[in-house]
């Protein structure tokens, strides 16, 4: 039987039309040997990702993570790692590629088939440059029946290489916003709970809720200390109850 590979690749944020404006004042490379900071796209390794080249992205520190904004206003999330090098894990239905090369009788047959994508940002060693790597899924099928057949991923095989525009952001006052808890690698499959020991929110208050940054694989948000009310209309968090959102979540020091 003959086989036919296609390439579908999963990751949305390398295909989308980003805008940005204004013009953002540089800064050397070697006086910031973070990833903090703006970024611009100048080349990819792939033709259909040409039309990213020239756009913007912020990665900025957010407690122990760092958050990947693109200047139009996207949030990529957040990320985990060193200021050398970040990354992350997200899952795609295999059934929902973005390539229009799949036959649709293919797609099928493996929706709801969820395919983890790794994503990173690696820094340069003179700071200057960070090369932002994805993983790339390939898709096989028997022809001319159409069945699916297996799929094979080729790590970090999709790039886009980035130019410094500016150093590290101002950090954000977050003295009372909730932010993503840490809970390491998401699966949103998940069936067994996380161990009673683990740290979503160190040194801070935890909520289940799957408003303000919790969801599937990872439904819990963090709350600072003495501000146990999450408010789902403004993902802030307050002392009390007393505001007009009538949805909130309670936040505790351990979840029970």
């Amino acid at each position: 039987m003959k086989e036919r590979a296609l390439a579908a690749v999963l990751v949305l944020s390398f295909i989308l039309t980003f805008a940005f404006a204004g013009d953002i004042q540089r800064a050397r490379g070697q006086d910031v040997l973070t990833v903090e900071g703006v970024w611009e796209i100048t080349s990819v390794n792939f033709e259909v990702l040409r039309n990213t080249i020239g756009t913007r992205l912020s990665i900025s520190r957010k407690g122990d993570s760092y958050e990947v904004k693109w200047i139009n206003g996207r949030n990529e999330g957040l990320y985990s790692g060193s200021s050398a090098r970040i990354a992350r894990t997200d899952f795609n239905d295999l059934g929902s590629p973005l390539s229009s090369d799949t036959p649709p009788a293919v797609l099928k047959q493996v929706k709801g088939h969820m395919v983890p994508v790794n994503v990173s940002y690696v820094l340069s060693t003179d700071g200057n440059t960070v090369q932002r790597e994805c993983d790339y899924i390939h898709i096989y099928y028997l022809s001319p029946s159409l069945r699916y057949h297996h799929y094979e991923i080729q790590p970090g095989y999709i790039k886009s290489t980035l130019k410094r525009v500016s150093g590290p952001l101002k950090a954000e006052d977050r003295s009372d916003r909730a932010y993503q808890a840490n809970c390491g690698q998401v699966d949103p499959n998940r069936t067994t709970p996380f161990p009673p020991d683990h740290e979503f929110c160190p040194g801070n208050l935890v909520c289940m809720t799957n408003f303000c940054g919790g969801g599937m694989g990872c439904p819990y948000v963090c709350c600072p200390k003495g501000l146990p009310y999450l408010n789902h209309c403004n993902c802030k968090c307050y002392a009390t109850s007393d505001f007009e959102c009538h949805s909130y979540s309670y936040c505790r020091e351990k979840l029970r």
